[in-house]
This record gives structure tokens, C-alpha cells and sequence, in this order.
């Protein structure tokens, strides 16, 4: 978990990150690999509107972009309480499955 070039640790810049956005950063072990990474994990709707609203200021200009819309609507139906429901858990699943290398629909219109 360190810089290849600099050999400095991230640690201390994802911390910072972490902070701002009233996250956790934790260590994880990749099983297959043993490689050891951050994650930084939101769980209070605190955490989850200080994200939202970053990313809505400070879009992303790449295909994550479609997966932040994607992960943003799930994050609404938790924030309404509507991920309890059999509608809601279809279409947090339906919105997950189509994210990152399974996504089939691009649109590309938040580029212009």
C-alpha cells in the first residue's frame, strides 16, 4: 500500500479523504492475491449526503460516472426505506448488476 515510485504510504492522504467525507477507511486482504488495499466505507446518511453532494459539484467525467448515478439511486430507496421492500431490494439488485464491467447501457450525454 505504498506508492510504487514514492514508496510513501497512502495511508495518511485517504485518511484526509476519509475525514472529509465522515467515512471509515479500513485495510482490506484481497483472498486470491493477499494484496492488502483501503477501502472507505459510508454508512451514516451523513457520510452518504456529503458524498452525494461532492460528487454532484465535482461530477465524474468517466464511465463511473453512469455507476455513481446507479449507486446514488440505490442510496435513495435505503434513505426512504424503500430497500425493504420486494420493489425496492428488485431494484437494488437490477441497478447493481449493471455496474462496473456488467454495465450494457453507456450513454455518454454528462460529457457535454
Amino acid at each position: 500500500m505504498l506508492d510504487p515510485i514514492t514508496k510513501c504510504s497512502y495511508e495518511n492522504v485517504l485518511q484526509d479523504i476519509s475525514n472529509f467525507l465522515n467515512c471509515n477507511l479500513r485495510t482490506r486482504k484481497q483472498n486470491s492475491t493477499g494484496n492488502e488495499y483501503f477501502t472507505l466505507t459510508a454508512s451514516s446518511k451523513s457520510s452518504l449526503s456529503i458524498i452525494i453532494n461532492y460528487f454532484e459539484r465535482f461530477p465524474l467525467f468517466t464511465l463511473k460516472y453512469l455507476d455513481y448515478l446507479d449507486w446514488k439511486k440505490a442510496v435513495e430507496l435505503i434513505l426512504n426505506n424503500k430497500h425493504y421492500t420486494k420493489e425496492g431490494i428488485t431494484e437494488i439488485n437490477k441497478l447493481k448488476n449493471n455496474m462496473n464491467l456488467k454495465r450494457t447501457i453507456f450513454y455518454w450525454n454528462h460529457l457535454n
